[in-house]
This record gives structure tokens, C-alpha cells and sequence, in this order.
């Protein structure tokens, strides 16, 4: 209740404690929510800072860099502009010349270090109310941009990856970037973060990959109103990577072996020091017929089959063609 009545704790220290010399003294009080959207508020920190480093004319910011003013507590200032000197521009448009020849932006490898990262999450998570990983479907990539996150992003292959990266100790899943509040999926950037984040999912690392994801695959994951806006997962893809070339026929290729390819990577996941080989000929089984037996997904080192038992092994799939279930299940019996 006493701090609410003053702008700093250092203004409220002077009021009570007129009697001591609170200039020559250094202070990084925590603001109260919203607090550094107020230009004032900001101007202040900027006048309080300019008296403890001497600064008296538009020439003296040059010996100020970006990590000075970060060090004093000026980081959530700093994030709302893309560098110091836009801040400064901001906070005295009367003053043209301030700043001229100031170092502005972070310091080289700033933003690759962890706790800086971490640091500037924090700052953004108190400024939006997040309090939970869920909180995140409320926040888009633009917005971590805006607010001055470029340079961490650009780090990671998406926003998803970036919070896992930073806040390990939290549960972080492809589910908690999917409630996307209205108009959401407008942004292209948004849906180039929502596809990276389902490669790392499906661990698509070549184009071929995506020939194998069937569309209840990116439904299950949150991309269905992403999907149903672009129409088809065809269409998504040639507007989230425009140079690449996409067979449309491959999207639709009913033979696709989807779940199966998940099987497979949940094994690789089950046995992470051991090759896993998918469609494998294992030459020492054979069939009545003699020809090697085909194994879904194989482990040699353990000597461990895996066979994924879909829908044609016990109905006559449109995909494959009917009369094809007798022999599936022969093979089976085999």
C-alpha cells in the first residue's frame, strides 16, 4: 500500500528518510505490472540514471552501452524497443540529438546465454499474466518478436522449442501452443511456428517426411482449424515453405503407412542406443513361399519385431483394394 502511493522505492525511502543522501545510492526495485508502459515511468528511470553517470548533454550517452543500462534494472524498458538508442528517442522526442553515437543494441552472444533468455521470458511471462505452461496458447510468435525476443527466437526452430530450452523443469508439449484464441492462424507466423514444432514431433528432417503424416496426425496435434484454413495440408506446407517443390499426389497417396512410421519413432524413442531399421527383410525367417519375411520395424541388436496390425488386416481397405484381407491374414497366420 505505501509503494503504490510512490513511483520507485527509492522515491519512497526519500519521503520517509528525508534525512539521508538516497542520490548517491543504487536501486533496482521490481515495478508493479504495467508499470514500464507509462512513458513517464520510463522517463524517470532515465533521469535517475542520467544523475548517477554524470550524463548533462546529448553527448554524454555515448559512453552508455545496452549492458549498463540492462545492469541497472532497465531490462524491461529495453525489451519494448528494438535498441537503446530507439528507447531514448522514445523517451526525449524533444532532444534529436541523444544518442547519436551510443552503442544500442545488446552485446554480441547477449542473447545466447541462457539466463539472459531466461531473464527476458520472465519479464515478458509477468507483463502477459502467465502463470502456467496452458497460458502460452494465449501468446504468438509476433508477439514474442515485438516485445524484443527476435534475437532468442532465431536461436530455436520454434517458440515451443524455445520455452522447453529455457524452462526445462517445466511440462512442455506441442498441446500447449494449440488453443489458439480467434484469428490466431491469419498470422503466417504463427503457422510456420505450430509446423516446426510438429517436425520436431514427427521428426520430419526431410521433405520426403511429410509424404508419410496423414492429416489425423495433424489434427491430433492442434493443427485442425490451421489445417481447414488453408484446406489441406498440401496447401499449408506451400505457403510455410514457399522455395520447396510438393508432389500434391504423395499428400493424397492412400498408402501412406502414417502410424506406422509413428510406431517407428516410438521405438527409436523405447531403444535410444540401438539401430532401429523400418520395413526390414529378416533374412534367416521366410515364407511358405520362400521369400524373406518383412518385418514393420525391427531392432537386430535385440532381436525385437514390431508389427503394426492396421485396418486392412482385418477389413477390406478403399486404400489398398478389396480381396486383400485374405492374404494379409495369411501372412499373419505365417
Amino acid at each position: 500500500s505505501i509503494l503504490k502511493r510512490y513511483k520507485t522505492l527509492q522515491a519512497s525511502l526519500e519521503a520517509v528518510f528525508p534525512e539521508y543522501n538516497w542520490e548517491a545510492m543504487h536501486f533496482r526495485s521490481r515495478a508493479p505490472n504495467n508499470y514500464w508502459e507509462s512513458l513517464e515511468n520510463q522517463r524517470h528511470f532515465f533521469d535517475e540514471f542520467a544523475r548517477r553517470y554524470h550524463i548533462k548533454e546529448p553527448g554524454d550517452w555515448s559512453k552508455i552501452t545496452y549492458s549498463m543500462v540492462l545492469h541497472d534494472g532497465g531490462g524491461s524498458i529495453l525489451q519494448r524497443y528494438s535498441s537503446l538508442r530507439d528507447a531514448l528517442h522514445a523517451v526525449y522526442p524533444e532532444n534529436k540529438e541523444i544518442g547519436l553515437e551510443i552503442k544500442s543494441r545488446a552485446p554480441n552472444h547477449h542473447w545466447k546465454s541462457l539466463e539472459n533468455q531466461r531473464q527476458f521470458f520472465n519479464e515478458f511471462t509477468t507483463k502477459h499474466n502467465i502463470k502456467s505452461p496452458s497460458d502460452w496458447s494465449k501468446v504468438s510468435y509476433r508477439q514474442v518478436v515485438d516485445a524484443g525476443g527476435g534475437s532468442i527466437l532465431r536461436e530455436y526452430s520454434s517458440l515451443l522449442s524455445a520455452l522447453a530450452t529455457i524452462f526445462p523443469e517445466q511440462q512442455w508439449d506441442i498441446s500447449t501452443r494449440t488453443i489458439a484464441p480467434k484469428h490466431f492462424w491469419i498470422d503466417v507466423d504463427n503457422a510456420k511456428d505450430f509446423v516446426s514444432q510438429f517436425k520436431e514431433l514427427y521428426q520430419i528432417k526431410q521433405d520426403k517426411d511429410w509424404y508419410r503424416v496423414s492429416l489425423a496426425q495433424f489434427h491430433q496435434a492442434g493443427g485442425a482449424a490451421l489445417a481447414r484454413r488453408y484446406d489441406s495440408l498440401y496447401e499449408l506446407l506451400k505457403v510455410v515453405y514457399p522455395d520447396k517443390k510438393w508432389d500434391k499426389k504423395s499428400f493424397q497417396s492412400r498408402s501412406k503407412r502414417s502410424a506406422q512410421r509413428w510406431m517407428f519413432l516410438q521405438v527409436q524413442k523405447a531403444f535410444p542406443d540401438c539401430e532401429v531399421v523400418e520395413e526390414y527383410l529378416h533374412e534367416d525367417l521366410s515364407r511358405k513361399s520362400g521369400r524373406a519375411v518383412e518385418l514393420d520395424v525391427f531392432v537386430p541388436a535385440r532381436q525385437i519385431a514390431f508389427e503394426y496390425q492396421g485396418e486392412h488386416h482385418f477389413q477390406d481397405s478403399p486404400g489398398i483394394g478389396s480381396g486383400f484381407i485374405e492374404l494379409h491374414q495369411q501372412r499373419d497366420n505365417e
